[in-house]
């Protein structure tokens, strides 16, 4: 039996009583027990929580603007006239009703000289006068004047009314002007305006048939024909306007349907039949058919009838006329004009139009990455 050397049992002895006394001389803690993973989790955590925590009080959190609801530029919608096929008219005639600015107003009451159609030759020179009333609480002064607003000036400037005119009271105005050279059915609108030239009161117009050529001064036989406030016969047909309801004119509330009776002699040497129509011609149709049959049977020369249109008033303030005419089962026109001409009171409606609105682009907050 071998034995291991005694020095090397000395040493083995020596070692481990020295590797005691380090483990005793290291800090007195004691040994840690081991960490779980759900500890290690929880740490990290609030870790970063810390960290995000003191990142905000450094930094100042981003003020979301909310993303409005951009607003598209709003373009008024103004209620159109019906497309005439002879004059080309604003779309609110204007007049009759209230415009009122300041103590000034002012409303049509008739046509004076020049009606509605009336046929003018070419380059003729003529005035146009209306009878206005003074609605207003102040008196026009000499200095008051008729200004051009729309349509064809046919010439007219500027025209000073050269009287006095007190609230409630009633005038002539007038302004001169020229037929142009082409024809066709033309209409101007003017306004009354205070000494400074500020407008007011509801406008009135002028609407004349421009017919046959321009004479040459100076040529024998030729010259301006007379004017006449209708038209005239075509061969043997011809008719006149004996009387109308209503008058003139007339006040209608806006969109309100109404009646127009004429009574219509035959003023020519033929008979009218069946098939004689009623026809639009210019102004506001006010109506949705611009051809009416008579049915009236036969009628003699020296007869009279009785026709009605139905139509409906615009729903904007203004003085509004249409004119109609006769023509035969072979479409030729004859005879006079026969006008409805109505007031639809109220104030002028001017569209407010509202601005473009430029929407504020969305923000969009962004976290910043930490290590």
């Amino acid at each position: 039996m071998t034995h291991q050397p005694r020095p090397k049992i000395f040493l083995v002895l020596i070692i481990g009583a020295l590797a005691l006394s380090a483990c005793n001389m290291s800090s007195g803690e004691p040994t840690p027990t081991e960490i779980g993973v759900e500890a290690v989790y929880t740490s990290a955590a609030q870790t970063v929580e810390a960290q995000l925590t003191s990142t905000a009080a450094v930094q100042p959190s981003a003020t979301l603007t909310p993303s409005p609801t951009g607003t598209a530029t709003v373009t008024p919608t103004i209620e159109a006239a019906n497309t005439q096929a002879s004059a080309t008219l604003p779309p609110v005639s204007g007049g009759g009703g209230s415009g009122a600015v300041g103590c000034n107003n002012s409303a049509y009451v008739a046509d004076v000289t020049i009606q509605d159609n009336q046929q003018i030759a070419p380059g003729t020179t003529f005035t146009k006068t209306w009878k206005v009333q003074n609605t207003g609480t102040c008196a026009w002064n000499a200095n008051y004047k008729l200004i051009f607003v729309s349509g064809e000036t046919m010439g007219g400037v500027t025209t000073a009314i050269n009287q006095t005119v007190n609230p409630g009271a009633s005038a002539d105005v007038s302004v001169t002007l020229t037929a142009p050279s082409t024809p066709k059915t033309y209409i101007g609108y003017w306004k009354l305006a205070t000494d400074s030239g500020q407008a007011f009161g509801g406008s009135i117009y002028v609407q004349i048939v421009v017919t046959g050529t321009p004479g040459t001064p100076g040529t024998p036989g030729t010259g301006v024909p007379t004017i006449t406030p209708t038209f005239g016969a075509s061969g043997c047909y011809n008719s006149a306007l004996v009387s109308t309801t209503p008058a003139d004119g007339a006040t209608m509330q806006a969109g309100e349907s109404f009646r127009k009776t004429w009574v219509i002699k035959n003023t020519g040497t033929c008979e009218w039949n069946d098939d004689f129509r009623f026809h639009f011609i210019s102004g506001l149709m006010m109506r949705d058919n611009t051809t009416n049959k008579l049915r009236r049977g036969t009628v003699k020369p020296g007869s009279s009838i009785e026709y009605f249109l139905d139509f409906t008033a615009p729903t904007a303030p203004g003085t509004y006329s249409s004119t109609w005419r006769l023509f035969t089962d072979t479409g030729t026109f004859f005879g006079a004009s026969f006008p409805v001409k109505i007031v639809v009171p109220g104030a002028t409606h001017t569209p407010t139009v509202q601005p473009s609105v430029t929407a504020t682009p969305t923000v969009t907050p962004t976290t910043a990455a930490y290590p």
